[in-house]
């Protein structure tokens, strides 16, 4: 004759602390500050100091044509976009990307 497998214990719920929990010790004269320039990457939100827009492609074009058309190079596209294309990369219809807004 087949018995049916044991059920698993329950496991209980983990008791409740009263002691507080310790933060991590750090001292104070190793804890390294932000960097202050940082390049945005892709999703992240420009700094606001900069003057800079977000553009949507509305149609097919090189990498090279897309930043000539905003009056600005490739290299700049790169850093303010946190990308590595080159001039012949073809940016498809709808992608978002951000441009330095022209004086």
């Amino acid at each position: 004759s087949t018995r049916p497998a044991p059920a698993p214990a329950p496991v209980p719920p983990p008791a409740p602390s009263s002691a507080p929990v310790p933060a991590p010790s750090t001292p104070a004269n190793t804890a390294a500050a932000p960097p202050k320039e940082s390049t945005p990457t892709a999703g992240a939100t420009p700094p606001a100091e900069k003057k800079i827009r977000s553009v949507t492609i509305d149609g097919e074009m090189t990498y090279a044509e897309f930043a000539a058309k905003h009056g600005t190079d490739t290299a700049r596209l790169n850093d303010l976009n946190g990308l590595d294309l080159t001039n012949g990369t073809v940016l498809a219809k709808g992608s978002e990307l951000y441009v330095p807004v022209q004086p």
